[in-house]
């Protein structure tokens, strides 16, 4: 049975609801097509023996101006991330705390500073345009250029952990390319210590129920979508059940995973040479529930940056004073790689030692404990977003969000404010739904 709508929107995650509610607001029918059960994509709110924790998306900060007034819609609470007391850091296989920089010499902290600023004019340099200059870029892994412009080994291994962590890849996995344009996205790397400043009490699943509030009755969950066939007239969209037809399609997936649809005709070459080359990060993501927040009675803030493993960082994810306190664990990149091979009670030992050699004895033994391995979901195959390597954004960057006929892309990768946050793709699915309005517009405007 054919079912019609203006727009197909394909996947529910933030980026999607976000291209549907726009639409919708806009005067176009929509319908919301989602392989999950549930909606919120990359964003998933679970209780936890009573505590509601996120498995997925948490944390947003200053300059995330959509995801703040998504929040002040729901009417949901947030809470500050709670940063008072030292940061424990294990650089080099020692235990040892700091404040927000780590406790290093005198040539380091500089070194450290000068690698600031570098990141800096990178950041300020990038652009999307071909030139020489961003292919030079392109060239060189994160690591390389880490390796080239950092004087000390202990500057070079607390960036490379701070980048690592939020690349969810090895500095070699990256090209400097693709750290310069993500800096820019965020407006550089002062936003990197605020990023995580607030969370929503309750979950941050709250913010794909308040983008649900117009549209539920257009989400269909349960429709992994199979094949698209475009053209010039429209476009069908298949799932296991059934057709659907419609004027436009915005795919609202990481761009690996719409690789896996099915479309006749064919992609181009450079957007389908794209899709082979920009996977996922890997991240493991833990949460330990403990009946108060033990660490801030020594002292601590909860923040951990451990380049030994298998737990990359940490952050205190406690909601409220009279609560349990909630530590939230990432093991990232290649340490989620491997985590991700353990069987499930494997992987729980290994994370809280890890915890309990940066925290204490305590951390060992909390009330309740869960884990979710991205890579291994079959919905989402990896986080935060897409990692680009060395040579791909100079050879294939121009097709991450160029529509092809009446297909449009959406996802936090495709953004151009907070690439890889909840507010990347908030963004990503507005940018979506002007093109599409454009394009229909357009199209309308030729008609007789």
């Amino acid at each position: 049975m054919d079912t019609h709508a203006d727009v197909i929107v394909v996947g529910a995650g933030l980026a999607g609801l976000s291209a549907a509610r726009s639409l919708a607001r806009r005067g176009f029918e929509v319908a919301v097509l989602e392989a999950r059960d549930r909606v919120g994509g990359r964003v998933h709110s679970v209780p936890i023996d009573g505590t509601v924790v996120d498995l997925g998306g948490q944390w947003i900060g200053p300059g995330q101006e959509r995801a703040y007034r998504l929040a002040s819609e729901a009417g949901v609470s947030l809470t500050s991330t709670y940063t008072s007391g030292q940061t424990v850091y294990a650089l080099d296989g020692r235990i040892r705390r700091g404040g927000h920089l780590p406790p290093l010499g005198s040539l380091s902290l500089l070194d450290a500073h000068r690698i600031q600023r570098r990141l800096e004019r990178l950041a300020n340099a990038a652009t999307s345009r071909p030139t020489a200059a961003m292919q030079a870029l392109d060239a060189v892994s994160t690591e390389r250029w880490l390796h080239s412009v950092g004087w000390t080994r202990g500057a070079k291994a607390f960036w490379r952990l701070l980048l690592e962590a939020g690349a969810c890849a090895t500095a070699g996995e990256v090209s400097t390319l693709a750290l310069a344009h993500q800096l820019k996205t965020m407006g550089g790397t002062g936003p990197l210590e605020t990023a995580e400043q607030d969370f929503v009490v309750g979950g941050a699943g709250q913010l794909a129920q308040q983008l649900m509030v117009e549209i539920s009755d257009c989400v269909h969950p349960g429709e992994p979508v199979e094949r698209i066939e475009h053209g010039a007239e429209g476009v069908c969209v298949l799932t296991a059940h059934g057709k659907w037809q419609a004027l436009a399609v915005i795919v609202a997936m990481p761009p690996a995973l719409a690789a896996r649809i099915a479309y006749s005709p064919i992609l181009p070459a450079l957007r389908d040479g794209l899709t082979q080359r920009f996977g996922q990060g890997a991240v493991v993501k833990c949460l330990c529930v403990y009946d108060h927040p033990f660490w801030r009675e020594d002292g601590l803030s909860g923040a951990l940056l451990d380049a030994t493993g298998p737990i990359t960082a940490t952050l205190d994810g406690t909601a409220s004073r009279e609560g349990p306190g909630v530590l939230v664990a990432l093991a990232t990149g290649a340490h989620a790689r491997s985590l991700g091979t353990e069987p499930p009670e494997r992987r729980r030992e290994l994370v809280l030692n890890a915890l309990a050699r940066a925290f204490g004895p305590a951390a060992a033994k909390p009330m309740a404990y869960r884990d979710h391995d991205w890579s291994a979901d079959e919905w989402a195959r990896g986080g935060y977003g897409a990692i680009a390597a060395p040579g791909v954004l100079s050879a294939f960057g121009p097709a991450l969000a160029a529509p092809v006929g009446r297909i449009f892309w959406a996802g936090t990768e495709t953004a151009s404010a907070w690439r890889n946050y909840m507010e990347g793709a908030l963004e990503s699915g507005e940018r979506a739904a002007k093109e599409v309005t454009s394009h229909l517009d357009a199209k309308a405007a030729t008609l007789p």
